[in-house]
């Protein structure tokens, strides 16, 4: 019994030592078991400009298409035969909707809005378990309690297709990174 105590007094002395010490990275694996969401919305309009082969916008939030794991196969946008906004990516195609846009002051942009029946959101998420941003003696920034945030859409096709993709943002310069993407069902 007296073993048992001890053994529990030390690991109550050690989980605040490991959350200052290893906070973010500890919410880091808490994340990749839930998250908390804190704000939703339809996706309307997606657009791809051919300038920025990086990134696309959906609605008025412009995300990333580079990230971890990404530099080798990013994904790739594009019209199919049929007309319809589709992206590509390990062998895969889901194709968003109908083409809406073209060229703008010679700048090649894609446009497209969700089909009839699919059902596209995207989602701000942020970590459960918050971290300790430690004082900056260069910036003069104080310690605060920092999340981890993401944005994950989901878009659904009546036909069974779906794909998912996951960014985190930067929580100093709110730029976005995409950590992954699935794409199941899809027509090739």
């Amino acid at each position: 019994m007296r073993k048992t105590l001890i053994a529990l007094l030390i690991l109550i002395l050690a989980m605040p030592i490991l959350w200052l010490w290893r906070g973010r990275d500890l919410s880091m694996l808490i994340d990749r078991f839930g998250t908390i969401e804190t704000a939703s919305m339809a996706v309307q309009r997606l657009d791809w400009n051919s300038s920025k082969l990086d990134s696309f916008r959906i609605n008025d939030l412009e995300l990333s298409l580079r990230g971890p794991g990404m530099h080798e196969r990013p994904p790739e946008i594009g019209l199919t035969k049929p007309g319809n906004v589709a992206m590509a990516f390990d062998q895969k195609v889901f194709p968003f909707g109908a083409y809406a846009g073209g060229a703008d002051e010679g700048i090649e942009y894609v446009s497209g809005t969700p089909d009839n029946g699919d059902v596209a959101t995207l989602v701000n998420r942020q970590s459960v378990l918050p971290w300790l941003r430690h004082t900056n003696l260069m910036t003069g920034k104080s310690p605060s309690l920092q999340r981890h945030q993401y944005y994950q859409l989901t878009w659904k096709k009546p036909n069974g297709a779906k794909l998912k993709m996951l960014w985190s943002v930067d929580p100093d310069n709110a730029a976005t990174s995409l950590i992954r993407i699935d794409i199941s069902n899809a027509g090739r």
